[in-house]
């Protein structure tokens, strides 16, 4: 297990995982990693989201380590694997302990970015790393129990140095009456000069993997905060959104169900820009194949970021 140092080779720089568990209506999100600034420094941080508010707590480099080949992330006394959580933190906002633990992951068949996995240069690069697991164990924090007996899974991984400056992204894995997962990410894509719109999006049905993105061919018809539109040879996949409620202040909820947190992404390989993630939010998913339809799905346990 190698850990980071203080100066690292690699400046403007930023590498950072997204466990998301949920049970019910029921979600608390961890994403551990790491970002280098411009001068070479170095740090360690851990953001947690949660139903009634979220939290970004610093961590010195010298506590972060990752072993790549096994995915094992420490962070102190925290871990994250592909076999489960293990967290223990106490500040002054925030007491947290648990363990969690993952059932077999079910990745994508091929990474997610398709052959832009080896272009140089680009701000960020994207891997689904479980679209669907089952989490089993027990969270408290701040005195307040979070139970998955049984919750669901999802985690992915962003690496370079800025997320989008516009994007949208939906995650959701909680449909009533079928298995299904869907992922998909429409963003500006800089590269050397030029702009354009790119996509990737997954879906698991049934146990068949359904893909559009901007390397097969996908036609982006609509992609906006109500409703997402992809059609790519045959195949049409349709996502309308219900309007967001009122963006809730920190610690609130919003429209009484559904939550808006804080969270800082990064720009140049510092952490200053503020996204909204909001949870809980009521979609309907509709895919077609040469006008047949191959499922009407609706779900109210929607994860939903959108930045213009």
């Amino acid at each position: 297990m190698k850990s980071l140092i203080n100066k690292s080779k690699r400046k403007c720089f930023f590498e950072g995982w997204y466990f998301k568990q949920q049970a019910g209506n029921r979600i608390i999100s961890f994403i551990p990693g790491y970002h280098t600034d411009a001068i070479g420094n170095s740090y360690a941080f851990l953001q947690i989201i949660m139903n009634d508010n979220s939290y970004q707590i610093p961590f010195s480099i010298q506590d972060f380590s990752i072993d790549r080949r096994k995915l094992i992330i420490r962070l102190g006394k925290n871990v994250f694997s592909r076999r489960g959580i293990k967290v223990n933190i106490n500040t002054e906002e925030i007491h947290i302990k648990g363990i969690l633990a993952f059932g077999r992951m079910k990745p994508v068949r091929y990474t997610i970015m398709g052959f832009f996995k080896f272009f140089p240069a680009m701000e960020c690069k994207h891997e689904i790393i479980s679209m669907y697991h089952k989490v089993v164990g027990n969270i408290n924090c701040n005195g307040k129990e979070y139970v998955f007996h049984p919750g669901t899974g999802y985690v992915e991984k962003d690496v370079g140095h800025s997320f989008p400056k516009s994007y949208l992204w939906i995650q959701c894995n909680h449909f009533p009456g079928t298995r299904c997962s869907v992922f998909i990410s429409i963003a500006e894509i800089p590269y050397h000069g030029i702009h354009f719109k790119g996509c990737i999006c997954a879906i698991l049905y049934k146990g068949r993997e359904y893909r559009f993105a901007t390397y097969l061919g996908v036609k982006i018809l609509e992609s906006g905060p109500r409703e997402i539109c992809l059609k790519q040879g045959g195949y049409l996949f349709k996502i309308i959104l219900s309007p967001l409620p009122c963006r809730a202040e920190k610690g609130g909820t919003a429209g009484g169900h559904e939550f808006s947190h804080d969270l800082f992404a990064p720009v140049k390989g510092e952490f200053t820009k503020t996204i909204k993630e909001q949870h809980l939010t009521e979609g309907r998913f509709l895919l077609y194949n040469k006008g047949n339809l191959i499922f009407d799905l609706t779900s109210r346990n929607v994860s939903f970021e959108y930045v213009e």
